[in-house]
């Protein structure tokens, strides 16, 4: 049970990477304005506070049955 309750937490974690690689390297087309930075950056930014309050609200409940 708690492999399976790790690996959901990893899962979610992932995309926390994701995000934050993408919006420290900003727009991935060849030549993209500032325009396309700035809009890569804010739907970055959205996506990784996204992912981490899932993440956190996860950790919270496997905290909470005491599962970790």
């Amino acid at each position: 049970m708690k492999a399976t309750l790790w690996s959901l937490v990893f899962a979610l974690a992932f995309p926390l990477v994701l995000f934050a690689v993408y919006f420290v390297n900003g727009s991935l087309e060849s030549f993209p304005t500032s325009e396309q930075h700035e809009k890569a950056r804010i739907g970055a930014g959205l996506n990784f506070m996204f992912f981490a309050a899932l993440e956190a609200i996860v950790l919270f409940f496997l905290l909470r049955k005491k599962r970790i």
